[in-house]
């Protein structure tokens, strides 16, 4: 439906030379080199048009989502805020979900989350233990709790009780217990490259050069002299260790008083 793609992922909302000018050239920075991780062949992601599944707690981020129940029907939400276990799709019980059985998750702690349907309602489990999609913003019921064991994962509600299908093909949030039934998969289609981090120089250089092009920045001298502090350069080490290197810097040319735009 048209709704669904126009709900964008928003804040979690709480209740309560040559005749010509030469241009000079700007020094570029190292920029961040994108490598891909080196992921085997997921034949389960490519059975559901490339969704994956989210089978750890390191890979249980925010974004656009997919549950896949035990009998591998997806949860699709209705307009009207009730949902049901949607249609297995094109003949086949593995394929991609449709719009409707999308949902964003927002991540509230390493282990519960919400889920917000197309139409921008959050899942929640009432009293009785049904599950609705009509809630305005997230509290207590509708924070579910993601139980993952042995790469098998499960959701609990506020009530204690894990999400289940039961015979009469209704959601419900009423099982005591985690067995075949109560099995769901969280499957997403997000990119799984990573960045590699490049580290900043200034974390692993010779911390007395950073001290010469420090000075450099702000000492006037007349004799072409530049005027060092004298102290070990051990200190300013230890203070790059808790992350303080240019204010250990600065206080060093403060107690020179060398530099008249120093305090």
């Amino acid at each position: 439906m048209s709704e669904y793609k126009q709900v964008k992922i928003g804040k979690l909302k709480l209740k309560g030379a040559d005749g010509k000018i030469k241009k000079k050239k700007k020094r570029k920075l190292p920029k961040e080199e994108k490598t891909e991780e080196e992921i085997t062949i997921d034949e389960d992601a490519n059975s559901h048009n490339g969704w994956w599944s989210m089978n750890s707690f390191d890979k249980l981020n925010g974004g656009t989502i997919a549950i896949q129940l035990f009998n591998n029907a997806y949860i699709f939400a209705n307009d009207n805020g009730t949902i049901k276990p949607g249609k297995l799709h094109d003949g086949t019980e593995y394929s991609g979900p449709k719009d409707e059985e999308m949902f964003t998750m927002i991540k509230i702690s390493e282990i519960k989350v919400a889920f917000k349907s197309g139409y921008g309602k959050y899942i929640s489990v009432n009293a009785r233990g049904d599950m609705l999609a009509r809630s305005e913003a997230v509290g207590p019921q509708e924070q579910l709790e993601v139980v993952i064991e042995g790469g098998k994962a499960a959701l609990q509600g506020h009530n204690g009780y894990f999400v289940t299908l039961n015979d009469d093909n209704e959601i419900k949030s009423l099982s005591k217990v985690a067995k075949a039934r109560e099995m769901i998969c969280l499957r997403t289609n997000a990119s799984r490259s990573k960045k590699k981090k490049v580290e900043n120089e200034e974390d692993v250089g010779d911390v007395r050069k950073f001290e010469v092009g420090y000075v450099k920045q702000f000492q006037s001298f007349g004799d072409h002299h530049l005027k060092l502090h004298e102290g070990p350069k051990s200190s300013l080490e230890s203070a790059r260790g808790k992350g303080k290197l240019h204010e250990a810097m600065l206080d060093r040319r403060e107690k020179m008083k060398a530099d008249r735009y120093c305090k």
